[in-house]
């Protein structure tokens, strides 16, 4: 039964790149979030960002590296911050 009063959904939008709300300032605050998880993180993060373009992936092996810290490290913040940013 449908209510006069209740606007019928036909049309669901998702967006995936950053096309119709910049999430440019959100990813960057969550990296800075996440990486100020260790000690002096949060300065090499914000040198990494300046320095590595790419994946979220390919920027926390960098700043890991730059940390004297191996990949297993890389991947668990990784995981903090691709939870924090999807949900």
């Amino acid at each position: 039964m449908m209510h006069d009063n209740i606007p019928k959904i036909e049309i669901f939008v998702f967006d995936f790149d950053g096309t119709i709300v910049d999430t440019a300032e959100l990813k960057r605050d969550t990296f800075l979030e996440v990486s100020n998880l260790t000690s002096g993180g949060q300065k090499v993060m914000k040198k990494t960002l300046s320095e590595v373009a790419g994946d979220r992936h390919k920027i926390f092996k960098h700043w890991a590296k730059s940390l004297n810290m191996d990949n297993q490290y890389a991947a668990k913040y990784c995981s903090i911050y691709t939870n924090l940013v999807d949900n």
